[in-house]
């Protein structure tokens, strides 16, 4: 027998990796996307259709301003706009603004409904219905309300906001757009899209918390008369009036003559004037909500109803209470207007704790769902790469019911050179379709988040709210406007919080709801000094009050201390901004600007400069200011998949975008498309061991072009670059052989 052949050695590949040098040099550069079609094809790596099959529990959205969305002018548009958004991830979308879609252009008459527009919005909706895909709707949204003789999609001369919950005229124009969009039938369908189970939510109005609308200014003088007719009614008389006020009472003021004064817009108002003023704004925000969620279950709506979605006040929550759902909006970097002149301060989320995760956090009531309706890391901050892995995180530990990031035009599915509309020339800071950046933090939420790929916090803290206490509360300078405090948001990234209303506990740290939903302490900060702001032990007891760094510091030690809220493996370290979720699947180090989630299905670095080691994905080096993921997109744990999504996120702006100042805070152009990708390359492993093929893909899915991949040591090394191959790539997939 001949002797057997020896196997051939195989041949030693070995990784080009950039220099040092080139590395760095990258961040200058600006490279053009090649794509003008968007959409997502069918079938590709970026199809979540299939990826997110099943998972539908949490609701993943996408917003459409309704003026700005086209719906499709035949049966076939809208079943293929409704399909490309299953296939982007989306399980939900929240029509906004629909007073600018729905009244007839240049009509001088209320309530006048276009009856084409309305034809296309029943069409687009019983296409969604078809596909599962749920929906919510904001009656109001803007001032004007349905009101003719103005320009709906311009600033408001109107009050409709505050209208609505005054006068009669307003009212019957809510119910009058109740009546003729919601309530009337379907021809798609055969039943009124207020029936229609895949309506899951309607928002009575957005935005329009009376407090959030003075915020900065002054109260609505409109609330003036209500505000005397509510303080004769409360005390009968102006004798009883002046002796429950005391000194607070003006000598000139009589609320039967309408003449007490609104108080001032201050968060340190304090006195009688200030408590009423909350209790006269709750009660009123209640009743509004009251008869509007009356009105939609009498004409036969099921789903769940909500309001007062901006802001996390004292007030504010003692109105949300009376809700179905809670809402809230929340934004990074908000810029100060949306037009040329617009400032933004170009903040990292890590900065201040993500405060615009940490506000929905203490917003959510534990015992109703709760969805973030509105938002986004806004465009033009450069730090937009953190907000995918960030939110979804937060999202997913906190177990909420939806998200959804915000944009004017969500809708659009190319980049069209000879696009007519302005808005759609460009990116502009309230648009996440024509911001590849937005788009794959979108991505990266609806595997963490909607996937669940990140999971429900081991622990629960729930934080009794007691309105009448907080009302009256006057620490520091702190009145009913306030929230609650730092040690208790900054729990959010450890454990799920949330508040509950004081009839769920017994006023002495016991729980009297189900026994299901147990938490596992019952927070009463409003009864117990110690739960709103623990004294803080020696090493921690220097920090000055106004900080509350020493409460939060003491909160931090006595959990790792309890053997309860986190094991002897979490890695958190609060007097160094190092904090560790209690599933020990996320890592945050504040100070250095890094984040590091660890799932089995997923991995995702974010990082400034240094980014933190995952279990098994490691940069090696990298251009500073990224964010480097990946996902198996079999639904397998990483260690067993054989396709992997991976995600390269730097940063993306217009063609000639200008700006008045060397930092490119405040805005001189918008400049125009092509969508400019920052240049950013990353050397990266992977520990799986095999062979592996490495695709770079374009914005829409396809595989365009091979990148080298080595196995070393049982691990797959790779190059992710946005300045080499024929296009910035955002996204790769990795197939086993």
């Amino acid at each position: 027998m001949p002797a057997p052949v020896p196997a051939p050695t195989p041949a030693v590949v070995t990784l080009t990796t950039p220099s040092a040098a080139t590395i760095a040099a990258a961040a200058t550069s600006w490279r053009a996307v090649a794509e003008t079609d968007i959409s997502v094809q069918s079938g590709g790596a970026l199809d979540f259709s299939t990826a997110l099959a099943g998972y539908d529990t949490r609701r993943m959205c996408t917003n459409w301003v309704l003026a700005t969305a086209p719906l499709g002018n035949s049966a076939s548009e809208a079943a293929a706009l409704a399909a490309d958004i299953r296939r982007r991830g989306y399980n939900m979308l929240r029509f906004h603004m629909p007073e600018g879609y729905f009244m007839r252009k240049g009509t001088t008459t209320d309530l006048d409904i276009d009856a084409a527009a309305l034809d296309k919005f029943q069409r687009f909706t019983a296409e969604l219905a078809r596909l599962g895909i749920n929906y919510s709707f904001d009656v109001y949204s803007n001032d004007n309300g349905y009101i003719g003789g103005v320009d709906q999609n311009t600033s408001a001369p109107n009050s409709a906001k505050l209208g609505v919950q005054l006068n009669s005229y307003y009212q019957s124009n809510w119910k009058g757009a109740v009546d003729k969009i919601l309530t009337a039938t379907n021809p798609y369908t055969g039943i009124s899209t207020l029936r229609d189970p895949h309506l899951v939510m309607v928002i009575g109005v957005n935005e329009g918390g009376n407090a959030f609308r003075a915020q900065g200014g002054a109260f609505e003088a409109g609330l003036r008369a209500p505000w005397n007719t509510w303080l004769v009614t409360k005390y009968g008389s102006v004798s009883a009036w002046r002796t429950a006020w005391g000194t607070a009472a003006g000598s000139a003021e009589d609320p039967t003559a309408g003449s007490v004064a609104l108080p001032p817009f201050a968060p340190s108002a304090h006195g009688m004037r200030a408590v009423d003023f909350s209790r006269f704004l709750t009660e009123l925000e209640t009743a509004t909500a009251t008869w509007m969620k009356a009105y939609l279950v009498a004409n036969g709506f099921a789903g769940k109803f909500s309001s007062m979605n901006v802001n996390s006040n004292w007030e504010e929550e003692a109105t949300r209470d009376s809700l179905d759902a809670v809402t809230i909006n929340s934004y990074q970097d908000h810029p100060t207007g949306s037009e040329i002149g617009s400032t933004i301060t170009h903040a990292s989320a890590f900065d201040d704790y993500a405060a615009w995760l940490r506000r929905p956090a203490m917003s959510r009531y534990l015992d109703r769902p709760f969805y973030v309706t509105e938002a986004s890391q806004v465009f033009w901050n450069r730090h937009r790469h953190e907000a995918g892995a960030m939110a979804g995180s937060m999202a997913a530990l906190q177990g909420w019911d939806g998200w959804c990031s915000f944009g004017y035009a969500m809708d659009r599915s190319a980049y069209d050179p000879n696009e007519q509309a302005l808005q759609y020339k460009m990116i502009k800071s309230f648009q996440v379709w024509s911001d590849p950046i937005a788009v794959a933090n979108d991505r990266i939420t609806a595997l963490l988040f909607r996937r669940g790929d990140v999971t429900l916090a081991k622990n629960t803290l729930a934080v009794t709210s007691r309105p009448d206490l907080q009302r009256n509360i006057s620490w520091l300078t702190s009145n009913w406007q306030s929230g609650w405090a730092t040690n208790f948001a900054r729990r959010s990234y450890l454990h799920r919080i949330g508040i509950i209303p004081a009839r769920l506990t017994d006023g002495s740290h016991g729980w009297l709801g189900a026994a299901s939903a147990k938490p596992a302490y019952v927070s009463d900060p409003m009864l117990f000094a110690d739960d709103f702001s623990p004294t803080p032990r020696a090493a921690y007891a220097g920090y000055a009050p106004s900080t509350g760094l020493g409460p939060w510091y003491e909160t931090a030690a006595r959990m790792r201390e309890s053997g309860n809220w986190l094991s002897a493996a979490n890695l958190t370290d609060a007097p160094n901004d190092v904090l560790m979720s209690d599933t020990d699947e996320l890592l945050y180090d504040f100070t250095h600007q890094s984040m590091r989630v660890a799932t089995a299905k997923s991995e995702v670095a974010v990082f400034a400069a240094t980014p933190l080691a995952g279990k098994l994905l490691t940069i090696e080096s990298a251009t500073p200011g990224a964010t480097v993921g990946a996902f198996a997109l079999d639904d397998k744990a990483l260690t067993a998949s054989s396709r992997i999504l991976l995600m390269h996120l730097s940063d993306a702006r217009n063609t000639g975008m200008t700006f008045t100042d060397a930092t490119e805070k405040t805005l001189a152009s918008w400049g125009t498309k092509p969508v400019l990708i920052r240049g950013s390359i990353v050397v990266a492993k992977l520990a799986l061991p095999g062979s592996w093929t490495l695709y770079a893909l374009d914005l829409r899915g396809n595989r365009v072009e091979t990148r080298q991949v080595v196995t070393a040591s049982g691990a797959q090394r790779f190059v992710l670059d946005t300045t080499g191959g024929s296009r910035p790539t955002l996204y790769y997939e990795l197939v086993k052989n």
